[in-house]
C-alpha cells in the first residue's frame, strides 16, 4: 500500500547480521524501517549511473563477511554495502507542489539549517534540514521561474545569499530585509557565473 505498486511478486527476504531487514521480488527492493508512517524505504530501480541498480526481478540477496549485499537479478549481479553507500533521492519540489525532475547545479546549507538548491532552467528550491520541501522565502518567489542558476553561497559575515546565473547575472538576497537584487557585473563580460566563494 505504501508505494501503490498494484501487482507485485515478493521473492524473499534478507536479514543482515546488523539487524537490517530487506525484502525483494519483482521490480522492487525495500528495507523495512519499522517507521509507522513509512515502514519501507524503497531502493530506486532505475539506471542513473554506475552506482545505481536497474532490474525487472530480484531473485536472491545474500550478505558476505564484509557486509556487502549481493543481488542476483534478471539484469545481472549487483553489489552494494548499505552501511557505506546510503543514497537518498529527492525530486525537485516547492512546498506542497507536485514533485518534478530537473537538473540541479548546486546546493547550500544555510546557517538556519535550510538548504537552497539551484537548477538549470527550473529556478530556485528550498528544503528544511530533513529535505522536506518548503516554499521559497518571502522575497525569493521571483526565482521560482525558469532561471538558469548555477551556484549559491551564503556570505559568512553578512548572511547575504549570493547566486550566480547566465550572462554574468548575479542575484543577492538579504534574508533579514527579505529583499532580492539582481544585476549584471560588467567585469564578467556576460559569462556564466558557475561558482563563487569568499
Amino acid at each position: 500500500k505504501q508505494f501503490n505498486f498494484g501487482y507485485i511478486e515478493p521473492g524473499g527476504a534478507l536479514f543482515q547480521q546488523n539487524g537490517r531487514k530487506w525484502f525483494y521480488g519483482r521490480s522492487f527492493i525495500a528495507e523495512f524501517t519499522g517507521d509507522d508512517k513509512a515502514p519501507f524505504q524503497l531502493i530506486p530501480n532505475e539506471f542513473t549511473g554506475e552506482q545505481s541498480i536497474n532490474f525487472d526481478r530480484a531473485y536472491k540477496m545474500i550478505e558476505d563477511k564484509q557486509h556487502n549485499i549481493w543481488i542476483a537479478t534478471d539484469n545481472g549481479v549487483f553489489v552494494f554495502n548499505p552501511d557505506m553507500q546510503v543514497f537518498n533521492n529527492y525530486k525537485l519540489q516547492r512546498g506542497n507542489n507536485k514533485p518534478t525532475d530537473g537538473a540541479t547545479t548546486d546546493a547550500c546549507e544555510l546557517k538556519n539549517g535550510n538548504v537552497l538548491v539551484t537548477t538549470w532552467g527550473s529556478g530556485l528550491y528550498c528544503y528544511d534540514n530533513k529535505f522536506n520541501a518548503l516554499p521559497l522565502p518571502q522575497g525569493l518567489q521571483e526565482l521560482a521561474r525558469t532561471y538558469m542558476m548555477w551556484c549559491v553561497h551564503e556570505h559568512s559575515k553578512t548572511g547575504l545569499i549570493w547566486m550566480g546565473m547566465q550572462f554574468g547575472e548575479l542575484a543577492v538576497f538579504d534574508p533579514v530585509k527579505k529583499k532580492l537584487e539582481t544585476f549584471r557585473e560588467k567585469l564578467l563580460n556576460e559569462s556564466t557565473v558557475r561558482q563563487m566563494t569568499e
